[in-house]
């Protein structure tokens, strides 16, 4: 049942469980209630689930609780379950919410801490894939962000005509860009722009853009334990396997072997 349980303990007050499902799945319940009914007519349809069958004991109970007892709310039947009706979907907005940001950690954590691919559904049981492929899709450029944002800026050019393309460039690392998008962000015809940018950079644009990611997939491959095939994404290649042929083609050696070398390096 995914609807709100208006419920009645044994000294009658409200209780109400507000169930929290993800996905259509019951993970628990948040709690709320201890109200007195003001219109006690209108919930003699309504579970008592703890009755006592010591009633003088109970008596005794509620007599020396009576001062508490008189300080609760009191509302009416309908207002209990309106109210109860706005805390469902804001209970579960909030837990989902919460979800999503342990997701987001989770994800960090484990793209940063192991050799192998992020196995995505095994993140967190019983969560949607599309979920999780969508939050996946919005980190994409941030983690490499994160290591890259404090090395040195390498993006100024002499030609205010290409700063445009070149800033965009460096701020969407993962993005697979191309001579046409860059020529039109300038406002410059594609063969124009690839003059000025062999000019500027001293190799064709296709060469130097090439370069730049493998350095700074060098960069991500020194300094972090993150997956081969998550550096390719974050910096925007196709699969791995293209990315492994890139960056064997200018370093003359694997991403992982490269890793490998820059590891032995340090504890020499």
């Amino acid at each position: 049942m995914n609807e709100p349980y208006v419920y009645l303990c044994h000294f009658n007050i409200i209780d109400i469980a507000i169930p929290i499902t993800i996905d259509g799945k019951y993970i628990g319940a948040v709690m709320a209630g201890q109200v007195k009914l003001a219109d006690p007519d209108k919930g003699t349809h309504l579970e008592q689930i703890v009755s006592s069958k010591n009633v003088p004991m109970h008596e005794a109970k509620l007599q020396e609780l009576q001062d508490d007892y008189e300080q609760l709310p009191v509302m009416t039947y309908e207002e209990i379950v309106k109210i109860s009706n706005m805390l469902s979907p804001l209970c579960n907005y909030i837990v989902e919410e919460a979800l999503n940001k342990n997701l987001l950690v989770e994800m960090f954590e484990k793209a940063s801490g192991s050799q192998e691919s992020v196995n995505l559904s095994t993140i967190l049981p019983g969560y949607s894939i599309r979920n999780i492929e969508s939050i996946k899709k919005e980190m994409t450029n941030a983690i490499a962000d994160a290591y890259l944002k404090n090395c040195p800026s390498d993006n100024a050019c002499t030609s205010p005509a290409l700063q445009p393309a070149f800033e965009y460039i460096h701020s969407h690392k993962s993005e697979q860009v191309t001579l046409k998008h860059m020529a039109d962000l300038c406002h410059l015809s594609p063969s124009y722009f690839s003059r000025l940018s062999a000019k500027e950079t001293g190799e064709n644009f296709t060469t130097y853009l090439a370069k730049l990611k493998i350095k700074w997939a060098k960069q991500l491959l020194e300094v972090t334990d993150m997956p081969i095939s998550q550096i390719s994404d974050e910096l925007g290649f196709n699969e791995s396997g293209y990315f492994i042929k890139i960056f064997k083609k200018f370093e003359e050696i694997t991403p992982a072997l490269y890793r490998k070398y820059i590891q032995e390096q340090s504890v020499t």
